[in-house]
């Protein structure tokens, strides 16, 4: 937290002081700083950190950074910040209206940016361009938080294009805010196609748009419940035939993106096999009899290390 706060304070200082000592002497112009995350690809993490960042107009250098690593709820970006000199300062640099062309250790980055007066968020990346989605998580009304177990029980969340998984990502660090992070790569993705999410395995109850570049949007989830097999938000007959229909070899109609019958997850910090609901010998007729047991208010005893039925997935 304190590194945190020591980052911001110093791209806050930066942009003040770009800010006091060149707005009086750019040819009548004010200062103009661009700051924000640098990526490799699709990767804003640890890799671009000690990048050297340049801008230009045309074959002109007109600013230069190195990534520094700002922090933000548990997860490491490199950070760019810099002033974009005007043409009185260094001949052949901007003026108003000018295209500023961003490099990263000598490759072009995207997208580029048109030279104004102020403080400008501008991120920028290599390679193709890809969408980012972010934003908070809630399970079962609360935040999807962890922070007592450790990072290797945080929530994962995963984005689906057309029902193929495109991205995922585990938020780590000690988390103060429950937030996510995925950017979902062109080569899986085109504009306007939908995007849809998991949280640790469970469908999201919210959908996006692919878009290049930079959309927030809060994910929600009511869980997975034990013997809820199709994600319906409820254990009743339909689960059963659901459980007849695989083990006769035959497709099982769910909810979209619910974990498919057979799938081994995570469920109350042990790995499971969904739609095993007594975790005994494998998905067979005795599952979807104690389905219907459940159904009908006759609730089996559970097995040792199984969930009860109707449990819904705790962090």
């Amino acid at each position: 937290m304190a590194t945190r706060f020591a980052v911001i304070a110093s791209l806050i200082v930066l942009v003040a002081v770009g800010s006091e000592t060149a707005s009086a002497s750019y040819g009548g112009w004010g200062s103009a700083q661009f700051w924000g995350v640098v990526c490799l690809g699709t990767d804003c993490g640890a890799s671009a950190i000690g990048k050297t960042v340049v801008a230009k107009v045309g074959d002109v250098e007109c600013g230069e950074d190195e990534t520094v690593h700002p922090i933000s709820d548990g997860e490491v970006f490199g950070g760019y910040a810099m002033d974009v000199l005007t043409d009185a300062e260094k001949p052949g640099c901007a003026q108003p209206g000018d295209t500023i062309q961003f490099f990263i250790e000598g490759v072009p980055a995207s997208p580029t940016a048109v030279w104004e007066e102020g403080s400008h968020r501008h991120d920028i990346y290599t390679g193709p361009a890809f969408a980012t989605f972010s934003g908070g998580l809630t399970c079962r009304g609360e935040p999807c938080i962890d922070f007592i177990i450790g990072p290797s029980t945080a929530p994962i969340v995963s984005a689906y294009v057309n029902g193929t998984l495109c991205a995922s990502h585990a938020v780590s660090g000690w988390l103060i805010t429950s937030s996510y992070r995925v950017n979902i790569p062109s080569v899986c993705g085109t504009e306007g196609a939908a995007v849809t999410f998991t949280i640790d395995g469970a469908p999201a109850n919210e959908s996006g748009i692919w878009t290049t570049g930079k959309t927030t949007l809060h994910l929600s989830t009511d869980g997975l419940t034990w013997g809820d097999v199709n994600c319906s938000g409820a254990v009743n007959p339909v689960d059963a035939l659901g459980i007849l229909r695989s083990d006769a070899g035959l497709p099982v109609v769910a909810r979209d993106l619910c974990p498919a019958l057979g799938t081994t997850l995570l469920f109350d910090h042990r790995l499971q096999v969904w739609g095993n609901v007594d975790c005994l010998e494998g998905i067979d007729p005795v599952d979807a009899l104690k389905t219907l047991m459940f159904d009908v208010g006759l609730p089996p005893s559970p097995e040792p290390a199984c969930p009860a039925f109707g449990s819904v997935h705790s962090r």
